[in-house]
């Protein structure tokens, strides 16, 4: 009998969106019953790195992780340093907020599943913003896949991506430009669904 492959969500972290997710959400900002529609996690007292006060949606940070009888992997690696990135996007005129705890921290979630980031064979990125490239350099031992339309947008982001920083960005190597992944026993493929490349 063969062993089944493991999926599992790893949370690395929590940031807040603002009122553009409010919207996205399909709930306008200013709707009488908002509290009541808006998903999980909503909060009207977000503290952001400016000091202003607002509501907002605090969202976790996951990284997945696929075991197979073969391989390990894991997609996204979340956003890294939180005082690093917020002092980054603070400098951009953006404001921020996210934390993290001790056992968010990408050794002691990949531990939940009994694996260290040396032990992971693949990285794939579903595309480079700040919160999913961040901790890229804790896997040492793995091969990273992205979809090759995303390396500029890392490296040398146009002002309207935001999320991109191309100081997240310096974590980006053993880049493999692939569309597909092959592993022993797995052939997955790497659609581009999104502008810009992002990785499906």
């Amino acid at each position: 009998m063969s062993t089944p492959t493991k999926l599992q969500a790893l949370v690395t972290g929590e940031l807040a969106g603002t009122w553009c997710v409010l919207i996205n959400g399909h709930v306008h900002p200013q709707h009488p019953r908002k509290q009541e529609l808006l998903p999980r996690g909503y909060s009207t007292d977000v503290r952001w790195s400016d000091g202003s006060v607002t509501d907002g949606v605090l969202k976790p940070v996951p990284i997945w992780y696929i075991e197979t009888p073969d391989a390990r992997v894991v997609v996204d690696t979340g956003f890294g340093d939180p005082e690093e990135v917020t002092r980054i996007r603070l400098a951009q005129g953006f404001p921020s907020m996210m934390r993290t705890r001790p056992e968010w921290h990408i050794p002691a979630a990949l531990g939940q599943v009994g694996c260290r980031p040396e032990d992971v064979d693949a990285v794939i990125l579903t595309h480079c913003h700040y919160d999913h490239v961040g901790g890229n350099e804790l896997f040492t031992r793995a091969s990273f896949y992205i979809h090759k339309n995303e390396i500029p947008l890392a490296l040398a982001p146009p002002p309207w991506a935001a999320h991109y920083l191309p100081e997240c960005a310096r974590h980006l190597t053993s880049v493999r430009e692939e569309a597909r992944i092959v592993l022993p026993g797995h052939d997955w493929r790497l659609w581009d669904v999104h502008p810009g490349g992002r990785v499906i």
